[in-house]
């Protein structure tokens, strides 16, 4: 058995920011990846939660087990008791409009030559068995056209599992004998650029499996986005390659700790033009690099006191794309109070 692994975070974000997870134990023959959905509370922790109890769990039929919502609500209190009054303020306001964690998830289990499956979201598994069809797994409909083409539809709204149990949508299960072939496990961008390099004839596989450590991926994924091939996203891979010619058991896993980069974005951007505009609608489809760190205009009237801590700090505990949503939610129904109280 043949293992390797890779994360890395979307432009604009840094490792901190990475609110994907992947986990696994070799022996038990159980890997897992989550993909944290960023319009909720804390991803990053509810999708590590998840891939380190699918591993853990003693039975993976009783998955996800009992007591997840409360080691959730203890890390998220653990979290909290680290910040300081205006970032506290500002988790307030996100958990005003976002009660739950939420993810995307995969989990497998390969044993004696039976491979079973736990899938919900958008986050994909590919199973290429040697002389057999490409099968694809997802919550989202797939099939093949008469090409012979992958088609994979995406939504903005993944079928997922909240931090309080429930689902939005349904757990995906199933099983199948796999003795030589590749297994891949892929984020929502990575599985998009993946089927749409099979449809143009390409080799995927090859590609990621010339990769040999996490540094060498994400010049990967860099290369890929300056194709615009790939979607900026956090990118997660997991690859399994069972084959007799390997030697037995021998696993590469590939180091993936988070470990801070130089590239930490500049938070310190002045603001100038950017609450200059002529309305909210404006302001959130024209930020850039900016913060809020100045009073909006009389004519969107009085959302100070809360818009203005949506500040360095705020821009800091996010990745661009995450902040955008977070702040154009916060700032609206700021303003939506504010003009029809």
């Amino acid at each position: 058995m043949h293992i390797k692994s890779f994360i890395t975070h979307k432009r604009g974000g840094n490792v901190s920011s990475i609110q994907d997870s992947i986990a696994m134990d070799v022996e038990k023959g159980r890997f897992a990846l989550s993909d944290g959905v960023s319009d909720s509370v804390l991803p990053e922790i509810w999708a590590d939660i998840l891939t380190h109890a699918y591993i853990s769990v003693e039975d993976i039929q009783q998955f996800p087990p009992e007591g997840l919502e409360q080691i959730f609500l203890s890390q998220k209190e653990s979290y909290v008791s680290t910040l300081d009054k205006e970032q506290r303020y500002i988790q307030k306001l996100i958990e005003k409009h976002f009660q739950t964690g939420a993810a995307t998830f995969i989990g497998i289990e390969l044993r004696e030559n039976i491979l079973s499956w736990l899938v919900i979201g958008d986050s994909c598994l590919f199973i290429m068995p040697d002389g057999e069809p490409l099968q694809c797994i997802s919550s989202n409909p797939s099939h093949f056209d008469e090409d012979g083409h992958l088609n994979l539809e995406f939504n903005n709204y993944p079928c997922q599992i909240h931090s309080d149990g429930s689902l939005h949508g349904e757990w995906t299960k199933g099983e199948r004998s796999f003795d030589t072939g590749s297994i891949l496990m892929m984020s929502d961008a990575m599985s998009a650029w993946f089927v749409s390099q099979l449809n143009q004839g390409l080799s995927p596989l090859d590609q990621l499996n010339a990769i040999t450590d996490n540094d060498d991926f994400e010049s990967f994924v860099e290369e890929q986005y300056k194709q615009q091939a790939l979607e900026s996203d956090d990118e997660s891979v997991i690859m399994i390659t069972i084959d007799d010619k390997l030697p037995e058991h021998e696993d590469v896993i590939t180091d993936t700790t988070k470990t801070e980069t130089a590239d930490k974005e500049d938070e310190n951007v002045s603001m100038k033009d950017f609450c200059k505009k002529e309305s909210i609608d404006d302001i959130i489809d024209n930020a850039d690099e900016t913060i809020l760190t100045e009073n909006l205009n009389e004519e969107e009237t009085e959302i100070t006191e809360e818009a203005m801590v949506l500040n360095t700090t705020f821009k800091a505990h996010f990745s661009l794309e995450n902040w955008k949503k977070k702040f154009s939610l916060l700032v609206k129904s700021i303003w939506f109070r504010q003009n029809n109280s």
